[in-house]
C-alpha cells in the first residue's frame, strides 16, 4: 500500500501531464460524438458501402492514433519526474519514435477485441458477456505491460524480456494495479450503462478514466523502480 499512496502523491506532483491527457481523451471524445452524429444522418439506402464499412475501421484507428500520442507523451514526462535523475528520454519526439507503435498497438488491440465481444453479444449474449468480462480483465494489465516496457527506455525485445521479468517477480503489486485499474473502468462502465449523463457529456468520463490511468502508470512506474532495487541488492548480496 505504501506504493500505491506514492503514485497518489505523483499524481499530485504531476498534474500537467494529467490535464493534458484529459484534454485529450476529452476532445476526442466530442470529436467522436460529432461524427457518429453526422455518420449516423447519412441515408443508409444511398452511403457508399465503402464509407459504410470503413467508417468504423477508420474511427478505431484514428481513436487508438490519438491515445498512443497522448500516453506516450504523458507517461513520458510522469516517468522523468517520478524517477528523476535516472530515467533520461528528455525529449517527446525521442519518446514518440520509441513507444509510439507500442501504444498504438496495445490500444488498437484492446478496441479490436471489444469490438469481438460487441458482435458476440449480438450474435450470442452468453458468449458476448463472457469475452466482454475477458476483455475487461485482460485490459486492467495494458498499462501495466506498456508501463513497464517505456520504464526500460526502448521497445527492443531485450528491453520486453526485461518488463515481463519484472511483470512476473512483482506479480502481486502488478495485480493490486491491475485492480485499481478494473475499479476506474468499472466506475466509467456503470456510468455509461446507467446513462447518468447526456450523451454530450459522456466526454466528461475521461476525468475519471485520466485519473485512473495516470493513477495505475504512476503506481506501475514505482513497481518498476522498487524491482530495480532489489534487483541492486541482489547482486550486491552475490558479490
Amino acid at each position: 500500500m505504501q506504493l500505491l499512496n506514492e503514485a497518489f502523491r505523483a499524481i499530485q506532483r504531476n498534474l500537467g501531464p494529467l490535464i493534458f491527457y484529459i484534454c485529450v481523451g476529452a476532445g476526442m471524445g466530442f470529436i467522436r460524438i460529432l461524427t457518429n452524429k453526422w455518420f449516423e444522418s447519412l441515408d443508409k439506402e444511398t452511403i457508399s458501402p465503402l464509407l459504410a464499412s470503413g467508417y468504423p475501421i477508420a474511427s478505431d484507428i484514428l481513436i487508438a492514433a490519438g491515445y498512443a500520442f497522448a500516453l506516450c507523451i504523458v507517461f513520458a514526462r510522469m516517468g522523468r519526474e517520478i524517477d528523476k535523475p535516472f530515467w533520461k528520454l528528455e525529449s517527446d519526439w525521442e519518446v514518440l519514435q520509441r513507444f509510439y507503435n507500442l501504444w498504438f498497438i496495445l490500444i488498437l488491440m484492446s478496441i479490436l477485441a471489444l469490438r469481438v465481444s460487441d458482435q458476440l453479444a449480438a450474435d450470442s449474449p452468453e458468449e458476448g458477456q463472457l469475452v466482454f468480462f475477458l476483455w475487461l480483465f485482460g485490459n486492467s494489465f495494458l498499462i501495466q505491460t506498456g508501463g513497464a516496457i517505456m520504464f526500460y527506455g526502448h521497445c527492443r525485445k531485450e528491453e520486453i524480456a526485461l518488463a515481463a521479468s519484472t511483470l512476473l517477480r512483482q506479480f502481486p503489486l502488478i495485480l493490486l494495479a491491475a485492480l485499481v485499474s478494473l475499479f476506474f473502468n468499472m466506475l466509467v462502465l456503470t456510468i455509461l450503462a446507467e446513462q447518468v449523463l447526456p450523451a454530450w457529456a459522456t466526454p466528461m468520463l475521461d476525468i475519471i478514466d485520466g485519473y485512473g490511468t495516470c493513477l495505475v502508470f504512476a503506481f506501475t512506474w514505482l513497481i518498476c523502480m522498487r524491482n530495480r532495487d532489489e534487483e541492486s541488492e541482489d547482486e550486491d548480496f552475490d558479490f
